[in-house]
């Protein structure tokens, strides 16, 4: 149970220190956490919600779609 409430994510979440990749060919990007399900990331550009992007993660390329976006 999270402080705020129950906890809502199917997959237990592991933290990803050090991983990086990019979105496209340019635009780097930060893997915060990382589950079957979902990742938070962190890019120095938003990030469009429903939109799907091309992610590579070392040689792993993967096409996912963003469901929350938020500037912090």
């Amino acid at each position: 149970m999270r402080p705020d409430g129950p906890e809502r994510r199917r997959f237990s979440r592991r933290t990803t220190p050090g991983l990086g990749g990019r979105i496209g060919f340019l635009q780097p990007l930060r893997v915060l956490d990382l589950s079957a399900q979902g990742a938070r990331v962190r890019t120095a550009e938003a990030l469009s919600p429903a939109r799907r992007y091309h992610f590579q993660l070392s040689t792993l390329q993967v096409t996912a779609a963003v469901a929350r976006c938020a500037l912090v």
